[in-house]
């Protein structure tokens, strides 16, 4: 581009080889880095028109129902495994090579966990775990766990069921107030769109606000706040928990060191950030 827009000037000469160079520190304001790779599909989910339309139903649902910014929230799934652990910096002699930390033994499952936040504030988890529905007796309640809700699906993902589910025993209890509507933001997961979804919701004067395709990555609140500080702090409680290895990680030790991470990561800042 620059040799064309020197030919349009009358400036045939090659560029020199250390063009490039002298260009960026004429102009400190620049950079030099590597690109990162990033699927089609996100890339074009961010036109600005598509975006755009996306902000003006939001503030069209404020103004048409009267919703306040405090009764605006975001609903957003996370998996992980029972026993991740973070990777952590540590000085080593590069002779020996890189060293290995050893993972948790024992339970290797997957667990998704639906959290919700406000402008300020994250409302109570739901943790969904494989196998069938529980019994009262493989969750003891303790002072650490009073209210923690617990759900299961035979993949330990979230489904139809279990996204009505939650409306019903976290959603609606948590947030609604007579008289007043409010905005939930949300993906297109298809838990998400069912007719009996979107029914319960109008029925709790509650607006479901659908993110365009392939943008959760830019405009879902919990992706761009929380949720990455979270992930990395769960791993550093598993990993302080069972620093050797030789320690198996149950469902309810899982919780424990989840609501741990959480306590520590879905603060007012991080979520407000989001």
């Amino acid at each position: 581009m620059i040799s064309e827009i020197l030919k349009n000037r009358g400036d045939h000469k090659t560029l020199g080889k250390h063009y490039i160079t002298r260009l960026i520190q004429r102009h400190p304001e620049l950079k030099t880095g590597k690109t990162r790779p990033l699927d089609v599909k996100r890339l074009l989910a961010l036109d600005p028109m598509i975006i755009e339309r996306f902000f003006l139903e939001f503030e069209r649902l404020r103004s048409d129902y009267l919703v306040e910014i405090d009764d605006v929230y975001n609903i957003d799934e996370r998996g992980f495994q029972l026993s991740q652990t973070t990777a952590n910096f540590v000085v080593y002699d590069p002779a020996l090579g890189r060293p290995i930390a050893p993972k948790p033994e024992g339970n290797h499952q997957w667990a998704t966990i639906i959290e919700c936040v406000g402008i300020n504030r994250a409302i109570k988890p739901y943790l969904i775990f494989v196998g069938k529905a529980p019994e009262d007796h493989m969750f003891p309640k303790t002072e650490e766990l009073p209210d923690i809700i617990w759900a299961f699906s035979p993949k330990g993902w979230t489904d139809n069921d279990l996204a009505i589910d939650w409306l019903h025993r976290v959603f609606v209890p948590k947030t609604s107030k007579q008289g007043k509507h409010s905005i939930l933001i949300l993906d297109n997961h298809k838990s998400h769109t069912t007719g009996e979804f979107q029914y319960y919701c109008l029925k709790h004067d509650i607006h479901p606000l659908y993110l365009p395709a392939h943008a959760s990555h830019k405009l879902q609140p919990l992706d761009v706040g929380p949720f990455s500080p979270l992930s990395a702090a769960y791993g550093c409680a598993v990993q302080d928990y069972t620093p050797t290895g030789f320690g198996a990680l149950n469902r309810v030790i899982f919780t424990k060191l989840y609501i741990q991470a959480r306590q520590l990561t879905l603060t007012e800042r991080n979520v407000r950030a989001g």
